[in-house]
């Protein structure tokens, strides 16, 4: 080449304006690769050619300069331009901290094998994967942080066909605290951490997991998922079809709702829409946190707990469903399309606050089947269903019952 200087000159500008510009620069990169494509060719490589090339690779990426996140590993510093580089420079279970320094898009997942151990500090950015496939498919250990702000986010609301944000394999361990928000966002169907190989699960409080599709699940667990944050499930477009299920908890595991988190699930289904779904755990708990369910065109049940043993302290369970004019409630369990907390073979103990709602038809804040509930005198159960309905409503049906709290119901069976 014939002017080393003037290399270095370029180099220097294409990088500032990398920096300055975002993916503008992408076409400067370009443009410079194609001038200096001209100069006669060498023997040896020369290493603004390599570096223009690196820099325009990433632009095409979606990512805008070399220094788009940053590994501290083993003592050292070291800078990538791509989160998939980054992660792939973890060998061991050493810890590594990863610090995500703008917003990035990931076109295939990432792959975090048994064998790291890795804290992503997204540090109010985002992370997209518009394609809707996962962002993350951990098998490690994987902690996300990163203050108000910091989201991952799949697929487009709407758009996408389906968008799955984190799969959890059986040897992961996941954490999601510090305010980041997790979200699934699709047309047809969502899932925004699908754990289904009796992997752990943890979400801290302020942290929230969000889906929107017509089908969707928040969070799809069959190992043990440890609950203080939010899941919030959503549609509110034309009348779909689709089951609506914020947390889908199954397996040998223990699903725990802890003091402060939340469940919301508000959706226009003709289907059932369920706010807490457990079968077959070790043991559940709902404790101090609230359950809310709005299903306006078909039925909602608040918690439903089958073969197994939950466990209620200041539980806040709201369910109203099947409004008038938006369509026919799907029913669901003993012909009752608004249920508070059903119970299938399964036993519940403690105290709660249960309120089942339907305009159209009728309403029970506990169902039982070959089922006992046991509520201490904390306890409030109302429940209200249609005056138009021949049972409107029923507080308590079904099951064997020991209850000493507020019941209270309108014209229906108790």
């Amino acid at each position: 080449m014939k002017s080393t200087g003037l290399f270095r000159k370029a180099l220097s500008a294409v990088l500032t304006l990398t920096m300055v510009v975002g993916m503008d620069a992408g076409q400067l990169a370009n443009n410079a690769l194609e001038v200096f494509a001209a100069e006669p060719e060498t023997e040896s490589t020369s290493p603004l050619s390599d570096a223009l090339e690196d820099i325009a690779s990433s632009l095409e990426t979606g990512i805008s300069s070399a220094n788009a996140v940053t590994l501290v590993y083993k003592g050292e510093t070291t800078y990538y331009d791509t989160l998939q580089k980054a992660i792939e420079a973890v060998t061991d279970k050493t810890e590594a901290d990863i610090t995500i320094n703008e917003d990035v898009n990931v076109d295939e997942p990432i792959e975090i094998d048994a064998a790291r151990k890795i804290v992503i500090d997204l540090d109010g950015h985002t992370v997209t994967s518009e394609s809707g496939e996962n962002i993350f498919i951990n098998k490690g250990s994987l902690k996300l942080t990163g203050g108000t702000g910091s989201a991952l986010v799949s697929g487009t609301a709407g758009e996408s066909f389906f968008a799955f944000t984190i799969e959890n394999s059986d040897t992961g361990s996941l954490e999601v605290a510090d305010s980041v928000s997790v979200s699934a966002q699709a047309k047809e169907m969502a899932c925004a951490i699908d754990s289904r190989s009796e992997g752990t699960v943890t979400v801290r409080a302020d942290a929230s997991i969000n889906v929107e599709a017509e089908n969707c699940i928040g969070i799809y667990s069959s190992g043990s998922l440890d609950l203080s944050g939010s899941v919030i499930a959503a549609w509110t477009g034309s009348t779909a079809d689709g089951e609506f299920i914020a947390v889908d908890s199954e397996g040998s595991g223990i699903v725990r709702m802890r003091a402060g988190s939340k469940i919301e699930v508000n959706c226009n289904s003709t289907a059932t829409a369920y706010g807490l779904k457990a079968t077959d755990n070790f043991e559940s708990s709902v404790i101090h946190c609230t359950v809310k369910v709005e299903n306006s065109a078909g039925g909602a049940i608040g918690v439903e707990v089958e073969g197994t043993y939950i466990e209620l302290e200041k539980a806040d369970i709201s369910v109203v469903s099947g409004k008038e004019g938006d369509g026919e409630a799907s029913e669901h369990v003993g012909g009752i399309p608004a249920v508070g907390i059903s119970l299938e073979s399964a036993d519940a103990e403690g105290d709660a606050v249960v309120n089942a709602e339907h305009t159209s038809g009728s309403a029970a804040a506990i169902y039982a089947n070959e089922s006992t509930a046991k509520l201490c005198e904390d306890s409030v159960l109302k429940a209200s269903g249609s005056s138009e309905s021949t049972s409107s409503s029923a507080v308590i049906r079904g099951g064997s019952f020991c209850t000493e709290g507020d019941v209270r119901f309108a014209k229906g069976i108790r």
